[in-house]
């Protein structure tokens, strides 16, 4: 899936974005690099769904939680029948940034590309993660895991310091404010 970038001033773009619903739903665009064997070094890239308005938003965000669970399971040994008081615990503690560098075993499929809308043929095929490997699952085992990596974050601007002609501090320009529609 293309990442869609928005910039400032192209209104026509926003408009384009909220019509086809990419502002109705939050979510996690993931990025997944295979380690080991032939394909290493190669990426898979999925969109996962957590909260959204449209129809359908609501099933892609439990199947996008069980996949989130399932990763989790796999890369800490949890076994996804255990349902007690402490594990359970563990489950709900886990924060996103855990995520980050996490190894895990799965198997991979090809989803075949759909027709496209406007019937100028179909879509690629792409490869995506099929099943995920957890306890008592064949072939299952627990992966070492990496040292956590921080989370790379784009820069913030920083506040203007320079002076002013005639020796005033400049001033910062002001926040830009959410949209309405965006609220």
């Amino acid at each position: 899936m293309a990442k869609f970038i928005i910039a400032p001033h192209m209104r026509l773009h926003e408009w384009v974005a909220r019509d086809k619903g990419y502002f109705e739903r939050e979510g996690l665009d993931c990025e997944f690099t295979i380690r080991g064997g032939e394909y290493s070094g190669r990426k898979l890239f999925d969109w996962m769904t957590l909260e959204g308005t449209l129809a359908g938003h609501a099933k892609a965000g439990e199947i996008s939680r069980a996949k989130l669970r399932a990763i989790f399971e796999a890369a800490n040994g949890v076994d996804p029948n255990d349902n007690s008081p402490a594990t359970v615990a563990r489950r709900a503690s886990a924060a996103l940034a855990s995520f980050h560098g996490a190894t895990f075993l799965a198997t991979l499929e090809i989803e075949r590309g759909g027709k496209r809308p406007d019937g100028t043929g179909n879509f690629r095929d792409k490869n995506v993660i099929g099943k995920i490997l957890r306890v008592g699952d064949q072939g299952y085992r627990r992966l070492e895991q990496p040292a956590p990596q921080p989370i790379e974050r784009s820069a913030l601007p920083q506040p203007q310091t320079s002076a002013a002609p005639g020796g005033t501090p400049a001033m910062a320009a002001p926040a830009i404010a959410r949209p309405t529609w965006a609220e």
